[in-house]
């Protein structure tokens, strides 16, 4: 058991991931997305709150009174045989009323439509969340690929480190035989040392770049990562054909359209604040009078029901006059929000054209430094074998190697352009 639990320890040294497997732990682990699911939730309940506007409504009653002193009622002459008018104190010292009442709403178009806005705010956090979580992938991607790249340099600076220890080696031979001036030797010296320097600023560039593909993942700063995608992926993609030529799925459109009815909704509600609403009201009461608080329920005549049932109709009549304001505020904010869809739908249909083209620059150009990177191997495969033979002119070495280390960089960075490209058409297209 302790064996199985440490070798589980040694295999989560190391975390593989792939670029999508990175963007899934991602929208897991950030924070932000966490504390953005509850502003969905929050829609959520109040959807629910609205709607429980529709239910029946209890509730208990008890209304508790003492009149220390009863005020006397006037006795006119004539009434029982009295001959002239007096007081007589009628009533009892303790009311008190118990009551169970009920409201029930039959007919409130208000209520309809705040169940509609709610429902169509709950929707737009919805889409609130799918434009950061957008983000958030576009942001794992961007930071993915950044350290794809710096991998590939930190490989670059090691094979370039290592040629020149090689030539290192061939000129000190040389120079010792006295084959090769000093000068020439010195250079070759030099170039190693430099291509050393440059080899660790490649892997210093490398480490920051996994600490901030770290960060954007939200995972310990310790962890180790496998990056399992490559750069080389992108050959694969040349084929590719952008084929959106418009977009509908950008969540951009889609939370102005949400807007758009929500501003319907509401000039719908401020037409319905005139409207009556109708309630059906019930009470089931029992009223005490005595002259003392003694609640005996068992000696019934101090007991007497007071029950009723009804409708309740409000008409609201100042309202007529008051709404006129807010349903122009209304209307000013539907025609807002319409001018904001046009230019939002302009601006995507812009970014869907830079990217298009972004993307087939980008597969020309990768095409272009590939078939450079392929040439300049094979030069510097011929310069290796006339190395072999024992032919050795640092000049010429140097102009080999400077056209071999350029066509590389070249086509490293091309790729990395390209599935930025792609990353780019994909956030335009609404596909990311």
């Amino acid at each position: 058991m302790l064996f199985s639990v440490t070798a589980s320890l040694f295999a989560q040294d190391e975390l593989k991931l792939s670029l999508n497997q990175a963007k899934e732990l991602g929208l897991k682990n950030r924070f932000d997305v966490k504390a953005h699911q509850f502003e969905v939730e929050i829609t959520k309940e109040a959807t629910k709150q609205k709607k429980d506007g529709y239910l029946p409504d209890f509730r208990l009653a008890g209304n508790i009174n003492y009149h220390p002193q009863i005020q006397g009622t006037l006795i006119p002459p004539g009434f029982a045989g009295i001959s002239e008018p007096t007081y007589l104190a009628l009533g009892a010292k303790s009311i008190s009323v118990f009551s169970l009442e009920l409201h029930q709403t039959i007919y409130n178009p208000l209520l309809g439509t705040d169940i509609k806005i709610s429902e169509n705010a709950e929707l737009l956090e919805l889409e609130k969340k799918r434009e950061l979580d957008i983000a958030i992938k576009k942001e794992i991607s961007q930071s993915y690929l950044n350290a794809l790249l710096r991998h590939l340099q930190v490989r670059i600076a090691e094979n370039e480190q290592k040629r020149f220890s090689e030539y290192l080696t061939l000129a000190e031979g040389k120079f010792q035989n006295g084959a090769l001036i000093e000068n020439d030797y010195l250079r070759a010296k030099l170039d190693y040392e430099n291509s050393q320097q440059q080899a660790l600023t490649s892997n210093q560039e490398y480490e920051l770049s996994l600490v901030s593909l770290r960060y954007v993942l939200n995972i310990a700063p310790d962890a180790k990562l496998l990056l399992t995608d490559s750069l080389d992926a992108a050959d694969g993609l040349l084929a590719f054909t952008p084929e959106v030529s418009t977009v509908t799925n950008r969540t951009e459109l889609r939370q102005l359209e949400l807007q758009q009815q929500n501003d319907r909704l509401n000039e719908q509600r401020q037409r319905q604040t005139v409207l009556p609403t109708i309630t059906l009201t019930g009470n089931y009461s029992q009223q005490y009078l005595n002259m003392d608080f003694n609640y005996n329920y068992t000696d019934s005549k101090w007991w007497s029901p007071f029950n009723s049932i009804g409708l309740q109709a409000t008409f609201p009549l100042t309202g007529q006059f008051t709404n006129r304001t807010k349903m122009n505020q209304a209307r000013l904010k539907s025609m807002q929000t319409t001018e904001l869809q046009r230019q939002a739908q302009a601006k995507v249909n812009y970014e869907l054209q830079s990217a298009v083209i972004e993307i087939r620059n980008a597969s020309q150009s990768l095409a272009r430094t590939k078939s450079s990177y392929q040439l300049a191997q094979r030069v510097m495969n011929n310069q290796k074998q006339q190395l072999d033979l024992g032919a050795f002119s640092y000049d010429s070495l140097l102009n080999t190697e400077s056209s071999m280390t350029t066509a590389e960089r070249n086509y490293i960075t091309s790729t990395y352009e390209y599935l930025v490209a792609k990353l780019n058409y994909d956030f335009a297209a609404g596909t990311l």
